[in-house]
């Protein structure tokens, strides 16, 4: 439908509008009253109070949990703040720095009363131990294995605290601290300061309530303390929730199961070195306070939201059969279907209804005619003799025809995904984008051009083309016409023109050159001017023969067999004098010329002067094609004559004879093997590759690089 018709439509409901009379009630009115009624100010402030209550709950849980879960990190800070300071202390024993170790343990367990629980044990720099609290001095001490804590602390000259694990010297589950020793700013001594998992565990516990789960873990998340279940989870790893949340964030808040399968809210903070400090409660305990505000304004709220919408319901009943029968009209307008106009309650839906119905009518008007447009549109596209494209400003095929497709040899999708650009032959492209250029600059409507496209099987087509574009209503190219043509067959037929013309004057002058020497020669042996005339038109005649073939082939490649047939077929009117057999063989016109006057020379030879003038005397023709190793293939074609009288070399030598033995080897680059023999005369020319092919689909090939020679 279009704009100018709308608007029409419009106008007239405006005009029929305003001289209906005003009904009961109007749209405005009854959605005024629907939103009185569904909207109390008691409900809507009920609502926000409502809200308010649950987020300043659930914000004050929050700020208690993130609270006590910061009280908690600290509880572990100062726990191993007190063991750093013990460990510092003991650091600047002399009794440590001059070796004497039995006193510096008696000063270690003086120390470690402040850190019940805690232990000491004391390495030199290769990790061996010397002296631990948890031995008696000079008591043998098992090795301490892994050197990772120690190395770190030595290079960083910091203390360094470990993560939970199983110790070499206590043999139970506990973390450590390791504090460098440096004399005269070498490594000394490193001090292990063992921290007692028992002893973080009766620190947190009894400090956040009843219902509380609380976890120390380490930097591999792995419990130093919990609780619930101390002894059960040390050493173990914390939920894969609370890990997942760690990473993500070293503080915030988890919601999670627990160990124990629980939904909970956890409350986690980062100690100073790395651990992470943890307090939970389960979520039905959290939501307990926000059920009880549900509840106490849940009642009143239920109450006046029945209210309400009991009274909405009544009053959108009437509404919602107006707009569900303006839906079902409109549905049908979607459709096509024209649909009547109907009153209804509500002024502005009769409007509406009276709208619904023109605007029916005038598609259904639309639709049949756009309908019949399309048939006739995709009737000439599909079945168009010509290719039909549609193309994007871009170069890619937009929509195209069956006959498009038989001419590039791609499938419609194969096509619609690639842009003209792709399949355009590279050395025609540039013209191409060059037209294309100035229509959508404007500078030109249509351009045609002869062009190449690229086949899907590697081949090249011409094509005809003409391009138009297509116009939004501003002028503005929105996609362009193109109309392709296959001329690949005139283009052929206008090279193999062009081909035969200039093949028509080279033989032309290959021919005049051969009948002037065949003049002179024949002149020169001829006894009378009847002889000469009768020499001169057999030989004409003979080469009439090769020139008439080459005619019927169009300069192609010439089949040997047919021609050898025709140049002695009035000459063997006995087929059982002549034996002519070979392999299959195409030879160009260069050597059909020649050729065809050296059989025609023998055949004459033969008839005055060998087997042929003789009732018994046979001519045996054969050729093959021969390859020695690895070298090129020849044609070796054979004149064997039988039968005949005794044959002896002539004693001047005329046309003929410069013929067979020098013309045909010289012309064609070949070889040729003369000899005159009692059992009668033999004649054998070898031809080079280059000469003949053996494959029919080669012709054209053959025909188009035809060797040029001079004539003899």
């Amino acid at each position: 439908m279009k704009i100018a018709d709308l608007r029409e439509i419009v106008v007239s409901a405006r005009r029929k509008l305003s001289q209906t009379p005003a009904p009961a009630m109007s749209m405005r009115q009854l959605l005024a009253a629907l939103v009185i009624a569904t909207a109390l100010p008691l409900m809507a402030l009920a609502l926000v109070m409502f809200q308010q209550m649950v987020d300043n709950e659930r914000r004050a849980i929050r700020d208690a949990l993130m609270s006590n879960a910061r009280a908690l990190a600290a509880i572990v800070d100062n726990e191993i703040d007190t063991h750093l300071a013990v460990a510092g202390t003991l650091a600047t024993s002399q009794a440590l720095t001059t070796g004497d170790l039995a006193t510096f343990r008696v000063q270690a367990l003086r120390a470690l009363e402040i850190v019940p629980g805690a232990w000491l044990s004391v390495s030199d720099p290769s990790g061996r131990f010397l002296v631990s609290t948890l031995f008696d001095f000079g008591q043998p001490l098992p090795p301490r294995g892994k050197l990772d804590i120690m190395t770190k602390a030595w290079a960083t000259r910091q203390p360094q605290l470990s993560d939970i694990e199983t110790g070499p010297i206590s043999r139970g589950r506990n973390a450590f601290i390791e504090y460098p020793v440096f004399k005269d700013g070498a490594p000394l001594y490193s001090i292990l300061v063992g921290l007692d998992p028992e002893r973080f565990h009766k620190l947190i516990g009894g400090k956040f309530g009843d219902g509380a789960t609380i976890g120390v873990l380490d930097r591999e998340h792995k419990f130093v303390a919990r609780i619930p279940d101390h002894d059960a989870r040390l050493g173990t790893p914390a939920s894969e929730g609370w890990q997942a949340a760690i990473t993500l964030a070293p503080q915030g808040f988890a919601e999670n199961r627990n160990l124990e399968g629980e939904l909970s809210l956890t409350a986690y903070v980062p100690t100073r070195d790395g651990w992470t400090a943890g307090l939970s409660f389960p979520q039905r305990v959290l939501k307990a306070p926000l059920r009880r505000i549900f509840w106490s304004t849940g009642v009143v709220g239920s109450a006046l939201l029945f209210a309400g919408i009991a009274l909405a319901l009544g009053l959108g009943r009437q509404l919602n059969r107006s707009m569900m029968e303006l839906m079902t009209a409109a549905h049908k307008v979607g459709r096509g279907e024209i649909v009547p106009s109907k009153p209804q309650i509500v002024h502005e839906a009769t409007a509406i209804s009276e709208a619904l119905k023109a605007a029916s009518e005038s598609l259904a008007r639309q639709q049949a005619a756009l309908r019949l447009s399309e048939t006739r549109f995709r009737g000439t596209f599909e079945n168009a003799a010509v290719g039909v494209a549609h193309v994007g400003l871009d170069g890619r095929w937009l929509e195209v025809n069956q006959r498009l497709c038989d001419i590039v040899g791609y499938s419609r999708e194969e096509l619609q995904a690639r842009t003209y650009q792709s399949i355009t032959h590279p050395d025609d492209l540039p013209a191409n984008l060059g037209q294309m250029r100035k229509m959508r600059a404007g500078e030109i409507k249509i351009y045609n051009v002869d062009k190449r496209y690229l086949r899907r099987d590697g081949s090249t087509v011409w094509v005809g083309l003409t391009v138009t574009p297509q116009c939004d209503d501003l002028g503005q190219p929105l996609y362009f016409i193109a109309i392709v043509r296959d001329i690949t067959v005139r283009k052929d037929a206008q090279d193999h023109q062009q081909f035969l013309m200039r093949e028509l004057a080279h033989r032309s002058k290959n021919q005049l050159a051969i009948i002037q020497g065949m003049v002179g020669l024949t002149a020169r042996n001829a006894a009378s001017i009847d002889a000469f005339q009768k020499a001169f038109s057999q030989r004409i005649q003979g080469l009439a023969v090769s020139t008439d073939m080459l005619i019927s082939q169009n300069w192609a490649a010439t089949p040997l067999a047919e021609l050898v047939r025709r140049q002695l077929k009035t000459f063997a009117t006995d087929s059982a004098r002549l034996t002519c057999e070979g392999p299959s063989a195409w030879i160009g016109a260069e050597a059909a010329e020649a050729i065809g006057l050296a059989v025609h020379e023998l055949a004459t030879n033969a008839l005055k002067y060998g087997a042929w003038s003789q009732p018994a005397g046979t001519v045996s023709v054969r050729w093959t094609i021969e390859r020695d190793g690895a070298e090129a293939p020849r044609l070796r074609l054979s004149w064997i004559e039988r039968g005949g009288p005794p044959v002896a070399p002539p004693t001047r030598k005329g046309f003929g004879s410069i013929v067979i033995e020098r013309m045909v080897a010289q012309k064609l680059d070949g070889t040729v093997e003369l000899a005159f023999t009692p059992e009668g005369l033999s004649w054998i020319l070898t031809l080079p590759a280059s000469q003949f092919i053996t494959d029919q689909a080669q012709r054209r090939q053959l025909a188009s690089h035809p060797p040029i020679t001079s004539p003899n």
